[in-house]
């Protein structure tokens, strides 16, 4: 029994080799129209036949590339001993000769490629296990996986009578193949006379039977008259040693004279002991007749994008193979061959590259993208917003992109005329509502300046005229008791409070009104900041705050008006203590950063103020507690009227501050304000 014909081959060989009939997707299907005929559909292969063939072949056969061999059928695998063809194949042809042939064997390699050879050569074999066999072969040149190659039909000349049975019943498998093939199959000598042709065959041709066709001898008998020329020049190309495609078209000449059109493969075989070729035909009919129908659905598609206002483009892998008249008006184009070719980005914005490549991957993966607003670049570089719809089809038998394109200008014009509109009104509601909130704010704010001066005025005056009633009406006694000291201080820093409140107000005003100067004159900053500690340290001390200072003793001198500068740095220092409470801490950095200039910060550990109310300290006669709960003195001038001083001379005043943390202020003057030393 001969081997598996899987066998023979390595898993790779039967990747490459294995007959593409075997795979569901390169069936031919076949289909019988309402007249009794079969039609095959989609276009088939024709090596389906041909693997098998080789397989079922009646004598032992080879195939050698550069001397190595590369295929093997399981009759040349059993006779020389191999368990399986895998064991043959990338050996050596000569290693399975006896080593007395080999020069015969070369020999004969020499005169097979001057073309194939009718007589066998005669010569001794060799089995894997070493013994030998006496056997004829025949070689002869041909194309295997495009390489050329030498086939080589091996016959043992002492076959016994199993063995003639075995080639026997291989042939009759054989010929039983070729019969019931769906493909149109004919084997002829090299000189076109026809030795088989199989049932399919004479179907396709309208003949009666195998014998009647065989009949035909009149050389281009079945070929349509207009292929007869480029057949006979195929021919000669062959016999000039050229090489010719193993595949092509051509229209036949069927009996009763009609065309049929027809797809044929050519392969050198042997048959019967000799070199003969093997014509695979597949009647392609209804593919041309499909061809036909797209042609002329396409030449209807090309009229309806011709004519359609919107602008029409097919993408394939990302470079135009299609535009219309439209789309080549749309970007700026003379014409639309000169959007032939060019690649999609060359229209696409930079910033919408991305976008366009995900709405492609939804399109491929047949999701609806839907109408998506853009902007194109035309040909001389301007921007032009469009509409664009997208879809994934197949172009000339390769996945593409269609794309529909809108101008949308004029409505884009439209939308923009009636959004300006729209903001024009929406500016004067806008502006009525402003309008209404700054009157809201100003009357708020007027109540509560008044509810905060009154008690502001209020408490130092009663301090002030209780205690001058006490000393006036001596309710302790003679003027000399040490109580009416206590309460002459009271009353001295009641009025000191008044006069600070009433300057702050006066100095706010003036600056707010445009009438307030700055005197400037060099500060030296370190000696200005030594002098403020005596003014803030008692109230610090009384609070239970500590103070603490970080800058460097060199700092260059800084050009400013100096009461306006010790009036910031102690408005913000007693901002920062007052609102510290005991325990925590408040420090004073300084630094001037080389081409930039002083920065002044106070940090504290206070109590903080939230983000939302940090604008609100920043106001004038606004403090963050309302006037009625607060629990620490205060007009709110302290912050507003820093920021304005600060203002002045150029610089920015900024607040940092987190609820329970503290607040950090940030005083910066303007780098032209460094006196540089000489």
């Amino acid at each position: 029994m001969s081997p598996d014909p899987r066998d023979v081959l390595t898993p790779q060989d039967q990747m490459k080799n294995s007959p593409p009939s075997r795979s569901s997707q390169d069936l031919p299907q076949e289909a019988v129209t309402g007249q009794g005929q079969v039609t095959v559909k989609p276009r088939a292969r024709a090596g389906d036949v041909d693997d098998q063939i080789l397989d079922h072949f009646p004598d032992a056969v080879y195939i050698q590339q550069q001397g190595k061999i590369v295929y093997a059928n399981p009759l040349m695998t059993a006779w020389h001993g191999a368990d399986s063809g895998a064991q043959l194949i990338g050996m050596s042809s000569l290693d399975l000769v006896s080593p007395e042939d080999h020069a015969l064997i070369l020999a004969r390699r020499r005169e097979v490629s001057n073309g194939p050879l009718s007589e066998s050569l005669e010569h001794r074999r060799l089995r894997l296990d070493g013994t030998e066999f006496d056997a004829r072969t025949r070689s002869s040149e041909v194309s295997w996986q495009g390489e050329r190659s030498i086939l080589v039909v091996v016959r043992d000349s002492r076959l016994q009578a199993k063995d003639r049975d075995a080639l026997r019943e291989s042939e009759r498998r054989y010929r039983d193949l070729i019969e019931g093939s769906s493909f149109g199959i004919q084997i002829s000598r090299s000189n076109g006379e026809r030795l088989l042709v199989n049932r399919k065959f004479v179907e396709m041709f309208g003949y009666d039977s195998a014998e009647d066709m065989l009949a035909v001898l009149t050389p281009g008998a079945l070929v349509a008259p207009h292929y007869r020329d480029a057949l006979i020049a195929r021919r000669a190309a062959r016999a000039r040693g050229e090489a010719v495609p193993l595949e092509f078209e051509y229209d036949a000449l069927r009996k009763d004279g009609s065309f049929l059109p027809v797809q044929v493969f050519f392969r050198h075989i042997y048959w019967e002991g000799e070199s003969a070729i093997q014509r695979t035909m597949i009647d392609i009919t209804a593919r041309r007749k499909a061809e036909q129908q797209q042609r002329e659905s396409d030449e209807r598609n090309r009229h309806l994008a011709e004519l359609s206002p919107d602008g029409i483009m097919v993408h394939t892998d990302g470079v135009t193979v299609f535009a219309n008249a439209s789309m080549a008006r749309l970007l700026g184009a003379e014409s639309p061959d000169l959007l032939i070719g060019m690649h999609n980005s060359d229209w696409v914005p930079p910033e919408h590259l991305e976008e366009v490549e995900a709405r492609r991957k939804l399109a491929s993966a047949g999701q609806n993208v839907g109408l998506a607003e853009t902007q194109f670049i035309r040909i001389d570089g301007s921007r032009t917003n469009v509409e664009r719809a997208l879809k994934a089809i197949t172009w000339q038998g390769k996945p593409s992109y269609l794309v529909i394109v809108r101008d949308i200008n004029e409505r884009k014009r439209a939308e923009a005329a009636m959004e300006e509109q729209g903001k024009e009104l929406e500016k004067m509601a806008e502006k009525s509502e402003q309008a209404r909130q700054e009157a809201q704010a100003a009357n708020q704010a007027k109540s509560e300046f008044l509810a905060m001066m009154s008690h502001e005025l209020r408490t130092p005056l009663n301090a002030i005229l209780g205690f001058s009633e006490i000393i006036s009406t001596e309710a302790f006694g003679p003027l000399g008791a040490n109580k009416y000291g206590e309460y002459a201080e009271d009353i001295y820093n009641s009025g000191r409070h008044l006069l600070e409140l009433i300057n702050d107000i006066l100095d706010l005003s003036k600056v707010e009104s445009g009438k307030d100067e700055i005197f400037d004159e060099e500060i030296r900053v370190g000696e200005l900041l030594s002098q403020l500690a005596p003014l803030v340290a008692g109230r610090a001390e009384r609070g239970g705050v500590i103070l603490h200072h970080d800058y460097p003793d060199e700092l260059p001198a800084l050009r400013a008006d100096r009461r306006k500068l010790k009036q910031i740095l102690v408005n913000l220092l007693s901002n920062a203590i007052k609102f510290t409470l005991a325990g925590g801490d408040v420090m004073l950095k300084v630094a001037c950063p080389p081409d930039r200039g002083h920065i002044f910060q106070i940090i504290d550990t206070g109590v903080g103020i939230a983000d939302e109310d940090i604008a609100k300290a920043l106001a004038p006669f606004r403090q963050v507690e309302s006037g009625l709960n607060r629990k620490i003195e205060g007009t709110g001038l302290g912050l507003p009227l820093s920021k304005a001083l600060v203002k002045l001379h150029g610089g920015s005043l900024d607040l940092e501050s987190k609820i329970g943390v503290g607040t950090t202020v940030t005083v910066r003057f303007p780098a032209e304000r460094v006196v540089l030393s000489q």
